[in-house]
């Protein structure tokens, strides 16, 4: 993608800005100064029947005062990867596997969309994550949880995108999440599934993330925490990203590259696998 020398400007402004006001999306307000409201601003809702559907369920996380909201994608029967922030309290203190459920559904309000509500066994967030300070890249914003009761009906682990398969600036890519899809008035429609094409901003904005452009009004907020970034090939989606966090309005968000944790997730795959049920 070719930029002019303006929009070049306002794209490295934007990047200075998204790195001095990190926001994470999940609606658990862990870094935002004020609360957030708990999908894809501006992005359409997902059928039962989408391929979108198949791979990506909400993460419900139970808090003293209520719950929180993030989303996460399967890659195994009993495996979702999900974003750091999303398994971690305001303390930076991982969140008990007795306080998370992975639910499958395209409408977590409606009991009639929900197909099962899905214990969580264990939880695993990388070490390396970083809540603050530096520039605010390469947080390691990427967490591991596994599930019990396998998969329903319509489900299936997501195909992670090969390593050889390289994505460009200005690229199309698939995002999805049960996040808002309103940031007018502290937010509203969380909840419900939905999708949205946004471009790529800069595969070099950092070693192992990317910046995602979504100033023309579409793209992930708060809510969409751990949620998947795909790139589409024909009929196939490959899962490449997690959702890390943007600024307050949603207009940039940055994504963690899953090929750039394999050696975290492999390892904590091992160990999530050895806990007994």
């Amino acid at each position: 993608m070719r930029l002019s020398k303006s929009s070049a400007s306002n794209l490295r402004q934007s990047i200075r800005i998204l790195c001095l006001s990190y926001v994470a999306y999940g609606s658990l307000a862990l870094y935002a100064a004020s609360a957030m409201a708990a999908p894809i601003v501006g992005g359409e809702e997902v059928s039962t029947s989408d391929p979108v559907n198949e791979t990506t369920v909400a993460l419900i996380i139970l808090m003293p005062n209520g719950m929180a909201t993030c989303t996460a994608s399967l890659i195994a029967k009993d495996l979702a990867v999900t974003a750091a922030h999303c398994l971690t309290d305001d303390q930076g203190k991982a969140v008990a596997a007795a306080n998370l459920r992975i639910i499958f559904g395209t409408n977590i309000n409606v009991k009639s969309m929900v197909k099962r509500v899905a214990p969580v066994v264990g939880a695993i967030f990388n070490p390396a994550f970083k809540k603050v300070g530096g520039t605010n890249l390469d947080r390691s914003d990427v967490g591991i949880l596994r599930f019990s009761g396998g998969l329903p009906s319509g489900y299936a682990p997501a195909l992670l995108l090969p390593r050889m398969m390289k994505i460009s600036n200005g690229e199309s890519i698939l995002l999805a999440g049960y996040g808002i899809n309103d940031v007018r008035n502290g937010g509203s429609g969380d909840g419900v599934l939905r999708k949205a094409v946004v471009q790529v901003a800069s595969v070099d904005v950092a070693r192992t993330e990317i910046l995602l452009d979504q100033r023309q009004g579409k793209g992930s907020c708060h809510g969409d925490s751990g949620g998947p970034a795909f790139v589409v090939q024909g009929s196939k989606n490959y899962l490449f990203g997690i959702t890390s966090r943007g600024n307050e309005d949603c207009s940039m968000a940055i994504y963690s590259e899953i090929t750039a944790h394999m050696s975290f997730f492999n390892q904590a795959t091992k160990a999530l696998r050895s806990i007994r049920r």
